[in-house]
């Protein structure tokens, strides 16, 4: 639908900036959903009280393509929360290697303690932990931007101007309790599956009533059982 574009500027927070990564990546839907049933095939076996991290690094090295910090630079806007040596909410959109993106993303999922067991992870020369704690749905440097929410919107009021949520197009029957305890751990193969026609649905629907009149456009960006966040228009 020429939506999202190499060009495209997203953003994203926690499992968002798994998103964001994932749509400058070049793979195939099939590909991703490969991995995506993988992680949650490991996590479910084994938990994922203090190896999610583990987990998350064997996948992402095994999926992402060898020049994505190429694709990603400049483009690809990850949120992160520095805590020392001062603390601070940062966007980090430039990235050295395929490891040093690999290791910004596990610093934007750092969940403190779940994570790995501690509070925070060394990175950049400081101590940084879960982008998604401070900044919830991360925005891009353009002069639009459009901001997208793996949980339903009337249940996210405290975050305004969410263009697609869950609720948008259709209702939505999950409460946050059960939203919430996917995050931490995945759902059955099945409600995952669903969750993932569920998110064509609405971008389809979003896309075909915005796109004909706005270029540039969407994706993710804070964390959860899904992915929230935002894409610009360049």
């Amino acid at each position: 639908m020429d939506v999202l574009r190499p060009e495209t500027p997203v953003a994203g927070a926690s499992a968002g900036s798994i998103i964001a990564v994932c749509a400058k990546s070049g793979l195939s839907e099939e590909k991703l959903l490969e991995a995506f049933l993988d992680l949650a095939q490991d996590c479910r076996a084994g938990g994922t009280r203090g190896r999610l991290k583990f987990v998350l690094r064997r996948v992402l090295e095994a999926a992402l393509p060898e020049d994505i910090h190429l694709r990603c630079e400049g483009t690809a806007f990850l949120a992160v929360t520095r805590l020392w040596p001062d603390f601070q909410p940062q966007t980090i959109s430039s990235f050295r290697s395929r490891r040093d993106l690999i290791d910004t993303l596990l610093v934007s999922c750092h969940i403190p303690y779940w994570f790995d067991g501690s509070l925070f992870t060394l990175y950049r020369g400081g101590l940084f932990f879960d982008g998604g704690i401070t900044n919830f749905i991360p925005t891009t440097p353009t002069e639009v931007c459009h901001r997208v929410c793996c949980f339903p919107a009337q249940q996210m009021r405290a975050f305004p101007n969410i263009d697609l949520s869950p609720d948008t197009y259709e209702p939505w029957p999950h409460d946050m309790r059960t939203m919430l305890s996917w995050a931490f751990e995945p759902a059955p193969e099945a409600m995952l599956l669903e969750l993932v026609g569920k998110g064509k649905r609405d971008a389809r629907a979003w896309a075909a009533a915005n796109a004909p009149t706005r270029r540039g456009l969407l994706v993710a960006a804070a964390g959860g059982a899904g992915a929230s966040g935002a894409a610009g228009e360049p």
